[in-house]
């Protein structure tokens, strides 16, 4: 590797950085300004909040459709959400180049993230 050139972990760091300043730029399109849709909090891989973090992550991008036309773009912003142990799970996949990263229901679906929607029930 050059010496020169930033480390992969750097890298998906500043792909982090410069979607939450994307996201939360003062020069936003009307339509997402007239959003009410918070940006969600960080995720650190806690199963009890993985379904509530999911559901922000879901909301967000059904808001903001315009922003997340592939589900690349999806898979992204998800990334720069995440850290701790789960983000080094999410920079393993994104490292491999895998199919998850083109495909958003693939990716929140890994049992990293927690129960499948199948083993919940509204009565649990």
């Amino acid at each position: 590797m050059d010496p020169q050139s930033p480390a992969p972990a750097d890298l998906l760091q500043e792909l982090g950085n410069l979607l939450r300043a994307a996201l939360t730029s003062t020069s936003t399109p009307q339509s997402a300004s007239a959003s009410p849709m918070a940006l969600p909090a960080s995720y650190v891989g806690e199963p009890a909040g993985c379904g509530g973090f999911l559901l922000q992550v879901s909301l967000y991008i059904e808001a903001q459709l315009q922003e997340f036309s592939t589900d690349c773009t999806k898979v992204a912003f998800l990334i720069s959400l995440l850290s701790g142990r789960v983000l080094q799970w999410a920079k393993a996949i994104w490292d491999a180049n895998s199919v998850m990263n083109n495909s958003y229901e693939a990716f929140t679906t890994q049992e990293v993230f927690g129960s499948s929607a199948d083993e919940i029930s509204v009565t649990d």
